[in-house]
């Protein structure tokens, strides 16, 4: 049996909540062996699992494991169940009725069916907006509102979960993961799956929404970020040990896509842990 819970209530320890009209924003931790019973959402929700894992039970046998850095959606009223295998935190953004009328009025597409959005545009912009949030009361409400429209954009223009992904071009993710700090060529991961250069690149585009050297980038900026808030490393280390060349190669492309310089952005966080280290 499944029970409903109404937009605001959270399952876990809610460490910190936010509201926007009818958008309701929220972090919530979860101890290892944690169970989530069978449940629905009043309205649509995102969630980024931010650090730990977690196994998801869905209708017909569905279970899925999502980890840290990893976005799934589920719309109103899909009952689902929750097993914590660590300790884990996750950032929810319910999506109210007023936002769903205004897309209804504005012609967008329908809201998927549940589905793992990790790896495309929409996790990155829940990173992104994870970040503004953080910032607490100083964060502004446009960017947020503004940050969550576009998850919803990506969302009405996903085909849904239908599609099996090649399991070559998830392989090609995970190397990308885990070397995206070094000097990695689309050729070098071309070569490890054994796939032509060209069909990798046109693969991972369409299945992740961005190029292999868009990806990269990303990445590198999401850890500066974090070397940026949790550390005093100097702009110059910090801008090598996340890969760039230099600090003014750094410098340039984090106010591409951050819009400040690494120095503005730090300064603007107001919370800050310096022994912490990025992960």
């Amino acid at each position: 049996m499944s029970t409903l819970s109404q937009d605001g209530r959270f399952f876990g320890r809610v460490r910190r909540l936010r509201t926007l009209g009818d958008l309701v924003f929220c972090e919530t931790a979860y101890q290892p062996g944690a169970f989530v019973p069978w449940h629905s959402h009043e309205s649509p929700l995102v969630c980024l699992v931010l650090g730990g894992a977690l196994d998801e039970h869905g209708r017909g046998g569905r279970r899925v494991t999502f980890e840290g850095g990893m976005l799934f959606f589920h719309p109103a009223h899909e009952p689902h169940a929750h097993r914590f295998g660590a300790r884990t935190r996750c950032f929810s953004v319910t999506l109210g009725p007023t936002l769903l009328r205004r897309l209804e009025r504005a012609g967008s597409g329908p809201l998927p069916g549940p589905v793992d959005l990790d790896a495309t545009r929409a996790a990155w912009l829940a990173r992104q907006l994870y970040t503004e949030f953080e910032r607490g009361s100083d964060a502004s409400e446009l960017t947020l509102e503004g940050l969550v429209l576009a998850i919803v954009g990506e969302l009405t223009r996903r085909p849904g979960p239908a599609r099996v992904r090649p399991g070559w071009v998830s392989t090609v993710r995970d190397l990308v993961e885990v070397r995206f700090r070094e000097s990695v060529g689309l050729a070098d991961v071309a070569d490890a799956v054994g796939v032509h250069p060209v069909h990798v690149a046109r693969t991972f585009r369409r299945e992740f929404g961005c190029s292999v050297g868009a990806y990269v980038r990303r990445r590198r900026i999401e850890y500066a970020c974090r070397a940026l808030v949790r550390t005093d490393d100097s702009l110059a280390s910090i801008a090598l040990a996340s890969g760039f060349a230099d600090q003014s190669h750094f410098s340039r492309r984090f106010k591409e896509v951050i819009g400040l310089t690494p120095s503005a952005f730090r300064a603007a966080r107001s919370t800050r842990s310096p022994h912490a280290r990025p992960d």
